[in-house]
């Protein structure tokens, strides 16, 4: 049952859903775009466009469902839909936890390399920041492999 309260926030929250949407995909682009060209990426734009693409999938995976809900399709996806959402969900939010982290460490580095020693960890750290994201999407892929089993399906139209 649709009533106009639904309708308002269902349209509400879908523009949010295609703002962000547009907003983290100008930045992927420009990051596509300098890759491409041969610009020589700073570790500080491979942290920032890991955590853009986790935000998109979250924005995407995380608001369709509960905007269609809000405009009255309740049971629009399956069980395995269900649980593909949610996992796909706790992976995107820990990549966007641990590309925060790693971006204010890092930021930490670069205003504190008058020192020696951290500058030789910033160098250090430069040169690992490229591995060190992908083989985090690869611990969060492990990480949250049993939450399907866990998920329950759908509930009162929700996938929790």
């Amino acid at each position: 049952k649709m009533t106009s309260s639904n309708l308002v926030v269902g349209i509400l929250l879908f523009s949010q859903i295609v703002m962000g949407m547009l907003g983290n995909s100008s930045i992927l682009f420009y990051y596509i775009i300098l890759m491409f060209t041969g610009k020589h990426l700073v570790p500080k734009d491979l942290i920032i466009e890991h955590l853009t693409f986790a935000n998109y999938l979250t924005v995407i995976l995380r608001g369709f469902p509960q905007t269609m809900s809000y405009f009255g399709f309740k049971n629009f996806l399956d069980d395995m839909g269900c649980k593909l959402i949610v996992y796909i969900s706790r992976i995107t939010r820990g990549m966007s936890m641990y590309a925060t982290c790693i971006l204010s460490c890092f930021q930490a580095i670069t205003i504190r390399s008058s020192n020696f020693k951290w500058m030789k960890l910033k160098y250090r750290a430069t040169k690992y920041i490229g591995p060190f994201c992908l083989v985090s999407w690869l611990f969060h892929l492990l990480l949250n492999i049993l939450i399907p089993a866990r998920v329950s399906g759908q509930l009162q139209g929700k996938c929790d």
